[in-house]
C-alpha cells in the first residue's frame, strides 16, 4: 500500500501487516494519491514536483517540477503520467524519464484526476467546463459547459462512450465522450441564443 502524507513523505506499508517496507522523504505535504506502474510508484507533492520512485525499494528514479500547485492525482496509461495543475494545464509526461511529451491548457484549475478509455482523456476543471482530450496529442476534441452557477469540482468517470461528472449542486451529467466540438461552434450557439 503506497501513500503520500501531509507531513511530506512517502511510505510503502506491507499490504497484509500494515509494517512499513520503505519511506521516502519529499519535504512537501501532498493532496495526491500515488499511482503505480510497472516497478515504478509516483507521487507528487503540492508545490508541483513529481518523483518516479523504484517500487521495491523507494529509491527515486526521476523528478520533475512543474513550478506549479498540484491538487490532482495522477494516472497512468500506455506509458504516460497525466496530472492537472493549478496553472490550468494538464501535463503529460512520458512515464519512464519524466519528460513533458505535451500541455494542454484547460483554462482554468485542474484539482481533480482525469479519466482515460481508449485514446481519450476527459478533464474537468474549475470553469465549469468537461473538455475531451486526445491522449497521444493533447489536441482538445470536445468540450461541454455545464452553465454558470454550476461548478463540478469532481473528475469525471468512464463508461463506454458516456463521461459521467458531478456538480456541487447535486446534479449528475452524462456526455458522449464521442461526440466532437467543431471550431466556431459554441460561438455560434451563443449569437443564436
Amino acid at each position: 500500500v503506497y501513500l503520500a502524507t501531509e507531513d511530506g513523505r512517502t511510505v510503502a506499508l506491507d499490504r497484509v501487516t500494515g509494517a512499513m517496507v520503505w519511506e521516502y522523504q519529499t519535504g512537501f505535504p501532498s493532496s495526491s494519491t500515488p499511482v503505480v506502474a510497472a516497478d515504478l510508484v509516483f507521487t507528487v507533492t503540492r508545490p508541483g514536483v513529481v518523483t518516479a520512485l523504484e517500487q521495491s525499494t523507494g529509491a527515486p528514479r526521476w523528478e520533475q517540477d512543474l513550478h506549479q500547485p498540484i491538487l490532482a492525482s495522477p494516472i497512468i496509461a500506455d506509458g504516460t503520467l497525466y496530472i492537472g495543475a493549478s496553472d490550468s494545464n494538464l501535463y503529460a509526461l512520458d512515464a519512464a524519464t519524466g519528460q513533458l511529451r505535451w500541455s494542454f491548457n484547460a483554462s482554468d484549475w485542474i484539482t481533480s484526476a482525469v479519466a482515460y478509455l481508449e485514446g481519450n482523456l476527459v478533464v474537468t476543471s474549475q470553469d465549469h467546463n468537461l473538455r475531451v482530450v486526445g491522449a497521444k496529442s493533447g489536441r482538445q476534441r470536445l468540450i461541454y459547459h455545464t452553465g454558470r452557477g454550476r461548478p463540478s469540482p469532481g473528475g469525471a468517470a468512464i463508461q463506454g462512450d458516456v463521461a459521467y461528472f458531478g456538480s456541487l449542486g447535486g446534479r449528475v451529467w452524462a456526455v458522449n465522450r464521442q461526440a466532437r466540438t467543431y471550431p466556431f461552434e459554441r460561438g455560434l450557439l451563443f449569437w443564436q441564443s
